[in-house]
């Protein structure tokens, strides 16, 4: 019992799959990658 409830807590707290994690950390950078951008561009009219 102890070991099947400690299982499903771990499992619940983490991703269920590499590749759900993974698409997750993708998302994370594609979402900073835009902002960073998006400040660039401010940055770079603001130079002209």
């Amino acid at each position: 019992d102890e070991t099947n409830s400690e299982s499903r807590l771990s499992r619940r707290g983490q991703p269920q799959t590499v590749e759900d994690a993974f698409a997750a950390l993708q998302s994370n950078v594609k979402s900073s990658l835009a902002r960073i951008l998006k400040a660039r561009e401010n940055l770079t009219s603001l130079q002209v």
